[in-house]
């Protein structure tokens, strides 16, 4: 967690920042939490409230259709919904997860490559006055 000083507001600035997945990264920062500033937080609550509605929605047409209790389905429908939001934010959540992690590593192994490619470019040059060799 970086903290930074407003200059005009004279507040503190927390800038939340994970590089790897931290299940310590809630608990340390409770107090000044940030969901925005959590990689992939807000795209996997979305994922959650639609999987949640529509895990709900069809349990409670499937429980209209056995006809059953009307609060018992109503019920019924709830939960399913819950759970369908729990479960499709988790899925959504370690998926973002996997997919920026692999982009991280995949970005870092350029940047690797063109380090690379500098040092073995200024190695071989191909004329004297490019290596800073006079000829005379």
């Amino acid at each position: 967690m970086d903290k930074d000083r407003d200059s005009e507001t004279g507040q503190d600035n927390y800038t939340i920042r994970a590089q790897k997945y931290d299940p310590q990264l809630f608990l340390q920062n409770a107090k000044n939490f940030q969901l925005d500033k959590v990689p992939c937080a807000m795209e996997s609550i979305t994922q959650g409230i639609l999987g949640g509605v529509t895990v709900g929605i069809q349990a409670f047409q499937h429980q209209m259709l056995s006809n059953s209790n009307t609060v018992e389905y109503i019920s019924s429908a709830l939960s399913w919904s819950v759970g369908g939001f729990a479960m499709s934010a988790l899925v959504s959540l370690e998926v973002c997860r996997r997919t920026r992690e692999s982009k991280q590593q995949k970005l870092a192994e350029i940047q690797q490559a063109m380090r690379d490619y500098q040092s073995d470019k200024e190695k071989h040059l191909p004329y004297l006055q490019d290596r800073g060799i006079s000829s005379e």
